[in-house]
């Protein structure tokens, strides 16, 4: 590996604001609320909360962790992973902090108390750790726990922001009664008459009755303001627009207008670049086909309608969730169930190809491209047990279909392992399986591996030892291989 930085994920890494229109009344309610340990910001989808955050720190020029939360990171050695990688640009020196492997799950606050010690201890001056879309992750995750345990115990100057579609979980109503926990809410986050003015300047409209109708309709939305000004002929009553909750089907509503006032070619590029949940322009144009993929991105970014821009050696591209929906749903009407699939492993191979291995994985499983994720699997699984990720790997392997699994000596070995934690037992037999194939194969390395797994798996079992006497054998057996290493 060379000396040179590796670019953090796009995941953990601030989305870009320019273009931005400044709300310094929401501005002034942030500074108000920055002596609070953790912030709590809510509203609907296309409100305006992640550009809010963004652009603050930017103004404000505050050292931030940036953490766009989905599913996956509902796991604990997933989350605390990303969580490093992301406090990287901001700490003072590099971070040195071990996985959160499986011996951590019986007390992951311990684990957390002292993980954010450390990682605290990092920064020298105000720093916001920003945890985006947390509405994602899953209702029972251990995060939401152990996240909430170490608000009260954050040294000053280090703020937890809480990026959400749901207001305030239950599980931090207590931090907010104790004063540790500031909320924005959706009444915050409606734009006034003045806000709503300032952003159609921006665009160029300076009508007062245009300014006057659309923010009437709107209805402090933000997303409602930008699509209403793209120019929709059929706008819907204000009536509409108060009483549909959620906004999702407003939200499509206006989708669907915007594409149909696109060419052809720029709704084929919409539809086919919707199945890469992030895209550098180069993977644009792969997928695309089309060399103006830059110029597409760049003028739906300027015009904030529904593009946001993450910088980087590269920077990437990003579909508003919702918008993303929409045409996914979109391209399911309009493109044949054949091309959709390729459309799907072609995007998980760019994904691939750029690091993000675990976006890749989850359009493998979609397309049904189960030797691209076998592939994957059995390149990334000894980095993925060394970081203590198991529960992703365990579930790639697990979405495999079973007569695949059952024949493949690798696969047995690393879902054996991933679980040996989990069901020592079926561990156990998994790996005795794999070892068993590993032995017809001549596989010596394999073998090596699962004879170590098996004897680990049996460690963690509770009753008799008596099986260690057949493994201990057994090991003398595997001399006649060993004789053959170079």
């Amino acid at each position: 590996m060379s000396g040179s930085a590796v670019p953090a994920p796009t995941k953990v890494t601030r989305p870009l604001c320019s273009g931005i229109f400044p709300r310094a009344r929401l501005y002034g309610l942030l500074d108000q609320l920055r002596n609070k340990p953790a912030l709590w910001i809510s509203g609907p989808p296309g409100s305006g909360k992640t550009a809010l955050i963004s652009s603050y720190i930017e103004q404000k020029k505050l050292a931030c962790i940036w953490y766009q939360i989905d599913a996956e990171d509902s796991d604990p050695s997933t989350f605390f992973y990303y969580l490093a990688k992301g406090a990287e640009p901001a700490a003072a020196k590099r971070i040195s902090v071990p996985p959160f492997t499986v011996e951590y799950y019986e007390n992951p606050l311990s684990f957390t108390r002292w993980y954010f010690e450390q990682l605290c201890a990092q920064f020298t001056a105000p720093v916001m750790l920003v945890f985006d879309n947390y509405q994602e992750l899953q209702e029972d995750s251990v995060i939401h726990t152990i996240l909430g345990a170490i608000i009260g115990d954050l040294p000053p100057g280090i703020q937890l922001v809480f990026i959400s579609r749901n207001t305030l979980p239950a599980t931090f109503i207590r931090l907010q009664l104790n004063g540790k926990i500031g909320t924005i809410t959706w009444n915050d986050l409606q734009l006034s008459r003045n806000e709503s003015a300032g952003i159609l300047a921006m665009l160029g409209r300076t009508s007062e009755d245009r300014v006057a109708l659309l923010h009437d309709q709107a209805a402090g939305w933000v997303a409602g303001l930008l699509l209403l000004e793209a120019g929709m002929e059929l706008v819907p009553s204000r009536d509409f627009m108060l009483t549909h909750e959620p906004k999702e089907d407003i939200f499509q509503y206006f989708a669907a207008e915007i594409i149909d006032h696109q060419d052809q070619k720029t709704k084929d590029f919409l539809l086919r670049t919707s199945f890469l949940p992030q895209m550098t322009i180069s993977m644009a144009k792969a997928i695309s086909g089309l060399d103006n993929a830059a110029q597409i991105l760049l003028t739906l970014n300027r015009r904030n309608y529904f593009v946001s821009r993450r910088p980087g050696k590269k920077s990437s591209y990003q579909y508003h969730p919702l918008f993303r929906e929409f045409l996914l749903s979109l391209a399911e009407q309009s493109i044949s169930e054949e091309q959709r699939q390729q459309l799907l492993g072609r995007a998980a191979l760019l994904l691939k190809d750029s690091g993000e291995i675990e976006e890749a994985a989850s359009l493998f499983i979609s397309a049904g491209s189960w030797s691209d994720l076998i592939n994957l699997v059995l390149e990334h699984a000894p980095v993925l047990v060394a970081e203590g990720r198991l529960r992703p790997l365990m579930e790639w392997i697990e979405k495999i279909p079973t007569e695949i699994t059952k024949n493949s000596p690798w696969l047995l070995y690393w879902l054996g392992t991933c679980r040996i934690f989990l069901d020592p037992v079926n561990s156990t037999q998994m790996l005795e399986q794999a070892y068993q194939q590993f032995a017809d194969q001549h596989e010596t390395t394999g073998l090596l591996l699962a004879w170590a797994a098996i004897v680990n798996s049996i460690l963690l079992k509770s009753g008799s030892f008596a099986p260690f006497h057949q493994w201990i054998d057994e090991f003398s057996r595997l001399e006649q291989y060993l004789d053959k290493q170079p």
